[in-house]
């Protein structure tokens, strides 16, 4: 990590005037993210026997049928 950050600098967050409107945007966000994976494993669940997940079904599965 530290070769990282030598290379490219520390991080430096923006910071928002809007308290608020920060933390309005970050839950907004969770739940549109948390909404897209609870979709997705959801679909990949479905391309197993009665919907458990294990390695070796998912490995045998065509990338056309992950990709969804």
């Amino acid at each position: 990590l530290a070769d990282i950050i030598a290379r490219i600098g520390p991080y430096r967050p923006t910071l928002s005037r809007d308290p608020f409107r920060t933390l309005a945007f970050a839950i907004v966000n969770q739940q549109i993210s948390m909404a897209a994976a609870d979709k997705i494993f959801a679909r990949v669940r479905g391309l197993c026997p009665r919907g458990r997940l294990s390695a070796a079904v998912i490995a045998q599965c065509e990338i056309a049928a992950l990709r969804g």
